[in-house]
């Protein structure tokens, strides 16, 4: 019976055209939403609030992190410690790098946080890329530039590996990130790569903070930006997620006085002497100096 009944819910979600007006009730009302959520799909442009600021996002309809901040809000859904970080960050930086955007949460928080800052977003999915314009669109952003690049060690040309599906967080120039895919559901392509040390309109400007979230490419990536780190060495907050990419950062970082922190996206930020595998991937390599003004 309780079956049936979730069921009908879920239809008459399906067919109520006050969708936000009742998501704003289930909110006020503290509603405890964590299957519900996941099953009600809204479909559209919606705001949301950042402190006393706020932008706007559109839900396609089938993608996690834009149904997470609809339904619960900046503060309690993707990655939030992660964010919150980034936030802190964002406002003292003045170029912004989002290399593998997705969509552009991050992308769109840098924009609003701080309007003076030029963001640089970096997304070769076509299917995501044209999610991360769109939410540049509906917020008229000026601050930023996009790239349909995949950011490399190369400049040029290279075989992308990515899903039949509408996923947005399944693509990589590494084909290790879809080992455990059926083939049936794989594809492959040919995409521009780009290494930013050679890429004119970001190798001479004082970059001091990156997104890097590549699927198992972030090695290579760093190789394509190593003038550009050694010369600014700004904050990364970079996915790690095995212990070989882990190794392989580390030993490109050396000598340059980074530390590193643990995100686990409950708890404050941990400081670790080693870059590996975690539960929840993300890990803040700064300086000691930013880390002491986030109260690390």
């Amino acid at each position: 019976m309780k079956r049936y009944g979730y069921r009908f819910l879920i239809q008459c979600w399906k067919l109520n055209p006050l969708k936000r007006l009742t998501r704003n009730i289930i909110r006020k009302l503290n509603i405890p939403i964590d299957r519900f959520y996941k099953d009600t799909r809204y479909i559209g442009n919606f705001s949301v609030k950042l402190n006393q600021q706020k932008f706007q996002l559109y839900n396609p309809g089938d993608t996690t992190i834009e149904n997470e901040v609809f339904w619960k809000g900046i503060d309690h859904s993707w990655e939030p410690i992660s964010l919150d970080i980034w936030r802190k960050l964002c406002k003292k930086s003045h170029i912004i790098l989002d290399i593998g955007a997705n969509s552009g949460i991050y992308t769109v928080l840098a924009a609003t946080i701080n309007s003076n800052a030029k963001i640089f977003a970096f997304e070769p999915v076509i299917r995501t890329r044209n999610l991360l314009k769109q939410n540049i669109e509906i917020n008229n952003f000026k601050n930023v530039t996009s790239f349909h690049q995949a950011v490399s060690d190369k400049t040029g040309t290279a075989i992308f590996h990515d899903v039949t599906s509408s996923s947005q967080y399944s693509a990589s120039l590494n084909k290790d990130v879809l080992h455990s895919l059926p083939k049936e559901i794989k594809t492959t392509y040919s995409i521009e790569t780009i290494r930013l040390d050679d890429l004119s309109e970001i190798n001479q400007l004082p970059v001091d903070l990156i997104k890097l979230d590549v699927e198992l490419h972030e090695l290579e990536a760093m190789v394509g930006m190593r003038s550009i780190i050694q010369k600014n060495k700004p904050s990364i907050l970079v996915e790690i997620l095995n212990d070989t990419i882990g190794n392989q950062i580390e030993k490109e970082l050396e000598g340059l006085g980074y530390v590193f922190y643990n995100i686990d996206e409950v708890n404050p930020p941990k400081i670790t002497h080693k870059l590996s595998k975690s539960n929840f991937y993300n890990f803040l390599i700064c300086q000691p100096n930013i880390a002491h003004s986030l109260g690390l």
